[in-house]
């Protein structure tokens, strides 16, 4: 029982070996390789069969089966080993092949009709399994002779392509030897011992495992499988493929004209590493294994320059089997691209040299604009340059603190110290009645001075919004628009309320209100800077963020000692 579950077995392996050549088919499935697959399927029914028989009639027809693969794989490997090291022979030559073996098989298939091939055949039943025990005839050397005549020619060729042939792998030829090899030594032990179990089943199976990894390889070494025929064949590019160890593989014309160094390597040799070419090659294969995206890398010889890309072999089941190196010729290219790279460097100083005298021009524009409204104001002189240091004291404080980061970018701090002399653009909408007045207003020209907030930002919108970026333009609007809100939601013109007004415009109310307070008005006189802070201070969380309280005490030596400052200029002016 024990012997015919062993011979079970390897018939189930046989099968295995057929649904995994077909599960990983390839465009290099070779038709040898799938009929060696069958017929070792086949003969291994023939061994069970022979296992299971009860008669001397089912032994026989069931060793006819076993036969196949004695017969015929022999031949099929003959010609896969030719076809393997690029040996090409006729169809005539196929064909002679194919017909010895079958003459073979048909004095095989004579069994038990005449005595030309088993001059006594018997069967017998013992232990749970039969065998059969024959005698050879007289044409039963011609068995032997197919055998070892093909087995002395594949030996042959793979000598002869190991020692010739350095575009053949020896990994390849050492595999093919190996399962020759070991297929007539256990056939030789089975005839010199006369072993009542027969392992030649065990032999095919060990073959089949044998000829999907020579299958597994050979898919990596043909190089139309993995770049487009069209493309090898332009003169431009170059192609070189390497095993997941990084040994060489293959390589085509192109690549070996670009780099002569190449052409010297045996397949499935390493890479030397004393040749700066294959030294940059292992590097850009380090960086695709690192980071999947490798530095673009080009290399200088004889006058041309070359483009080397380094990509992961993926095959049809996406696992990564190796790599191939892209080589082209980007002499012209690169040609090209340092004459593009010259005139758009040329060209992008001559546009940041124009853009600039453009945003020099607009900001004149806007300071003159915020100029002509603070001369028609006489009670706030010097109002716009005083408020938009303060705005920038104020915010680099904001920009050093960790609770407001993220908030407070080099962006938008940039944006609020450029748009800070803006707040009070929309005064140019207000009469000079009231704008002019010395003393303080009435409560109907309060009202109308108030409407300066949203006139200020409907001309920033009007003004600015073709020609400056979208996003200083909300800065500007904003800080026009709601300086004069309150946090407790008291003020103008819209009665916002705590966060619903801008960061800005808050930031803005402090330096607003600030400058009023310490600076000479022609209604009042100058608050110390004491009474400045307490008022401000006090205002925190009703007119003021009150986030903002510990940043305005940070900033008060800061905007103390420009007060000073501007205070020593006007005196001196004077």
């Amino acid at each position: 029982m024990a012997v015919i579950l062993f011979y079970g077995l390897l018939l189930g392996l046989a099968f295995v070996n057929m649904v995994m050549f077909v599960a990983f088919r390839s465009r290099q499935n070779n038709f040898y390789y799938g009929c060696f697959l069958i017929i070792v399927a086949i003969s291994n029914c023939g061994y069970l069969f022979i296992a299971l028989s009860r008669n001397l009639e089912e032994a026989l027809l069931a060793n006819k089966i076993s036969y196949l693969a004695g017969v015929f794989l022999p031949t099929i490997v003959l010609l896969c080993v030719l076809d393997l090291c690029d040996i090409n022979i006729t169809w005539v030559g196929r064909a002679a092949l194919m017909a010895f073996a079958l003459s073979v098989y048909s004095l095989i298939l004579s069994s038990g009709f005449s005595g030309t091939f088993y001059s006594v055949a018997n069967y017998e039943y013992k232990n749970g399994f039969a065998r059969l025990i024959t005698t050879n005839g007289k044409l039963f050397p011609l068995f032997i002779i197919h055998t070892y005549m093909c087995i002395a020619m594949i030996i042959g060729v793979c000598i002869y392509s190991f020692w010739q042939r350095r575009s053949i792998s020896y990994k390849n030829i050492i595999l093919l030897l190996f399962m020759t090899v070991m297929s007539i030594l256990i056939y030789t032990a089975k005839e010199v011992f006369d072993m009542r179990i027969n392992f030649m089943p065990l032999a095919f199976v060990i073959d089949g495992c044998l000829i999907l990894a020579l299958q597994h390889r050979i898919a990596m070494y043909d190089i139309p499988s993995i770049v487009a025929e069209s493309i090898l064949n332009e003169g431009n590019y170059g192609y070189m493929v390497l095993d997941r160890r990084r040994n060489y593989l293959a390589s085509d014309s192109a690549a070996q004209a670009f780099f002569p160094q190449i052409a010297p390597l045996n397949v499935d040799s390493a890479l030397p590493k004393d040749d700066p070419f294959f030294v940059r090659l292992l590097n850009l294969m380090d960086q695709l294994d690192d980071t999947l995206n490798p530095e673009m890398s080009y290399i200088e010889r004889d006058g041309r320059e070359y483009k080397i890309d380094v990509e992961f072999v993926i095959n049809d089941k996406g696992h990564h089997t190796g790599y191939y190196v892209e080589i082209t010729d980007a002499t012209e290219e690169r040609a090209n691209q340092k004459a593009l790279a010259n005139y758009n460097r040329q060209l992008r100083a001559d546009v940041e040299r124009e853009t600039q005298h453009l945003r020099d021009v607009q900001d004149r524009m806007l300071m003159g604009m915020a100029n002509m409204i603070e001369n028609r104001d006489n009670s706030t002189g010097g109002h716009i340059k005083r408020t938009s240091m303060g705005v920038k004291i104020l915010v680099k404080e904001l920009m050093s603190r960790d609770e407001f980061e993220g908030v407070f970018n080099s962006q938008y701090c940039a944006a609020m110290i450029k748009a800070a002399p803006l707040h009070d653009i929309g005064k140019i909408a207000v009469d000079d009645d009231i704008l002019k007045k010395p003393g303080r207003f009435t409560p109907g020209e309060f009202e109308q001075m108030k409407q300066h907030a949203p006139k200020g930002a409907e001309l920033l919108q009007s003004v600015i919004d073709d020609i400056e970026d979208p996003f200083f333009v909300s800065v500007a609007e904003n800080m026009a628009h709601y300086h004069h809100e309150r946090w407790n939601g008291t003020g103008y013109p819209d009665r916002l309320k705590g966060e619903q007004i801008p960061m800005e415009a808050r930031v803005m109310a402090i330096a607003d209100v600030y400058d009023a307070l310490v600076s000479k008005r022609c209604y009042k006189d100058p608050m110390t800077y004491e009474e400045a802070a307490a008022i401000i201070k006090d205002g925190m969380g009703t007119q003021f963020d009150p986030s903002l309280e510990d940043v305005f005490d940070a900033c008060r030596p800061r905007l103390e000692r420009y007060y000073d400052a501007q205070l020593v200029l006007s005196e001196a002016a004077c």
